[in-house]
């Protein structure tokens, strides 16, 4: 112990110049019984020093160094002394010593406090939040993970499945768990077949229902695929968003329904009609789309002006059994392709999950992925088999990616007044 550890020390009431330290050291586990006072593990140093007054009162105190901290505390038996310990870093605090470990105790729960409350709720509802990050610079980043599955004709069956995989992703840290396209049951636009509007359900409705409690019990943030009926004759292929606290943080309905081979959309579902909503979630703002919607760089420039850090598409794309060999490896190229040019285009993270397995005439490929703002993939899942694909995104990358190819900087906004025409003739 020495003048390093401590700068400066004062009884109350009484100058620094006269009184003088004097230090004794005691084997590790052991304190002296008249202190009283003192925790000491394996790995703690203790010591004692005697203080003299001008009166010749000495007040024993009891300093213990943990680990291979240089910051000594006083502990003292008489709870009306006083004692000033300064590290520098700190501002000088007047307490009873003895109360020093309880004003660490409120430290520590006050830090706890303040990091939920940046952690539980994104700026839009709480301006602390950003206040926080930007005083203390708190690094935000975010475990992103999807399921890559197969699917039965057990819509029961299929919903177990998705629950114990987003149980386990949950289990090994993601806090952000998208599912595939229309995930309930095999892919139903393969044929135009009335019978296949019996698998659609009501949002809130029985599975929707299942995973926000799932999403409140693991504290995160759930995307799920489904076949919405809103009313009779009106359907909607919808993914809903369950933010951690289990609400119903919003929803997208997908906006580009297809009709080609064996994906004979536009005879089940109705275009959507909400827009391309950005939604705040607890940890992050997130823009989903719907499998063909990952085609359109007007949709991921939309999200992008609204807020979005992660674009999610749930997707069920796959080859034909009969074109696979001469188109296959283009076709596979060519979409992933498209949406890493939408994380560089808008800076953004980008995760699309994927069904795996063959149904029908399709063989769907899976290869589930999740890019970075700079289009590098972060990680691929496999063309065969069920898996579950993580990575941590950070968000703050996407400043500076943005900040080194100012794409939104450097747009033409008053040029771009024809692009909502059909066609230019």
């Amino acid at each position: 112990m020495g003048a390093h550890s401590c700068q400066s020390f004062r009884a109350a009431g009484r100058s620094p110049q006269s009184h003088r330290i004097v230090a004794q050291p005691f084997a590790a586990g052991r304190l002296p019984t008249a202190t009283g006072y003192g925790l000491v593990n394996s790995h703690a140093n203790p010591q004692t020093a005697e203080l003299f007054g001008q009166n010749g009162r000495d007040v024993r105190l009891t300093y213990i160094s943990i680990g291979t901290s240089d910051e000594q505390w006083p502990l003292a038996r008489e709870p009306k002394r006083v004692a000033e310990l300064n590290f520098g870093w700190l501002p000088c605090v007047h307490l009873p010593c003895v109360r020093l470990p309880f004003v660490g105790l409120l430290c520590v729960l006050l830090i706890t406090v303040l990091l939920i409350v940046v952690h539980a709720f994104p700026a839009k509802f709480n301006p602390l939040t950003k206040i926080l990050y930007e005083a203390f610079q708190v690094p935000r980043k975010v475990r992103l993970s999807l399921v890559q599955m197969s699917c039965s004709q057990s819509r029961d069956a299929n919903v177990d499945k998705a629950v114990e995989r987003i149980t386990q992703a949950a289990a090994e840290g993601a806090q952000i768990v998208c599912l595939q396209e229309l995930f309930t049951g095999p892919y139903p636009c393969q044929t135009e077949d009335h019978a296949r509007f019996a698998w659609a359900e009501e949002i809130p409705g029985p599975t929707s229902e299942r995973l926000q409690a799932l999403a409140k019990q693991l504290q995160v943030v759930i995307v799920a695929s489904l076949f919405e009926r809103r009313a009779a004759g009106l359907y909607h292929n919808t993914a809903v968003v369950l933010d951690a606290d289990g609400s119903l943080a919003g929803m997208y309905r997908k906006m580009h329904i297809p009709d080609d081979p064996l994906y004979y959309e536009k005879f089940y579902f109705t275009p959507g009609d909400l827009g391309f909503r950005v939604i705040p979630t607890r940890y992050a703002k997130l823009g989903v789309g719907v499998c063909w919607d990952q085609w359109y760089p007007e949709a991921a420039r939309l999200f992008a002006l609204a807020g979005a850090e992660i674009l999610l598409y749930p997707t069920a794309i796959g080859w034909i059994h009969a074109e696979k060999a001469e188109f296959g490896e283009a076709q596979h190229a060519a979409w992933e392709t498209m949406m890493r040019s939408h994380a560089i285009a808008n800076g953004l993270w980008l995760g699309a999950p994927n069904r795996v397995g063959s149904e029908g005439d399709i063989e769907f490929w899976g290869q589930s992925f999740i890019t970075g703002p700079n289009g590098q993939i972060v990680t691929r899942g496999k063309d065969q088999g069920e898996e579950i694909i993580s990575a941590e995104c950070d968000l703050e990358l996407i400043d500076v990616v943005r900040t080194h190819w100012p794409f939104l900087r450097d747009r033409r906004i008053d040029a771009y007044a024809d692009l909502t025409k059909r066609f230019l003739d």
